[in-house]
């Protein structure tokens, strides 16, 4: 992990200086790790891919895209682990007041959500989403890694699946 302190530095200088620490990371290990990465059977094209400038979104940007959206919940990692969720009605509220740059953490109580892994069978799922409106589907290695999201309408629409075939 790197923790870079940099005065008067702005948002913008800081993913400035992510960006270039990655891509020169990855820069790296393409030129000096190339026998270990073939030995690994590793696709390097993702690796090759890590150039900046990186995709890059405004909160302004975030919002306008919320408010046109049909989301009624948003997920939010809370830290040391876990996840939340809250509403778009409170996030909406949020940025209409001007707090749109403040932690959440410090402007709303966000409860703790359940989650699932991949592997756990849609009965698991079906229990959970009657009570959470959004449930995070992570990777079992790492908590924090979502790999998806499930809401009671996926859940029934793969129940009826099942009924169907």
């Amino acid at each position: 992990m790197v923790e870079p302190e940099m005065a008067y530095a702005t948002l913008d200088d800081v993913m400035d200086l992510a960006e270039r620490f990655l891509s020169y990371i990855a820069s790296r290990v393409l030129e000096t790790r190339q026998e270990e990465l073939k030995t690994l059977e590793r696709d390097v094209s993702k690796l090759e891919a890590i150039v900046p400038p990186f995709p890059r979104l405004h909160y302004d940007d975030a919002v306008k895209m919320l408010d046109h959206s049909e989301i009624d919940q948003v997920l939010v990692r809370l830290r040391p682990g876990g996840w939340g969720s809250v509403s778009k009605g409170q996030l909406l509220t949020m940025a209409g007041e001007g707090k749109g740059g403040a932690a959440l953490g410090t402007l709303l109580s966000i409860t703790p959500v359940p989650f699932l892994h991949p592997d756990h069978p849609l009965e698991t799922a079906l229990r959970y989403v009657d009570r959470w409106p959004v449930v995070p589907v992570v990777n079992r290695a790492d908590f924090r890694k979502l790999e998806g999201v499930v809401t009671q309408r996926h859940v029934l629409e793969r129940y009826r699946e099942f009924g169907e075939g």
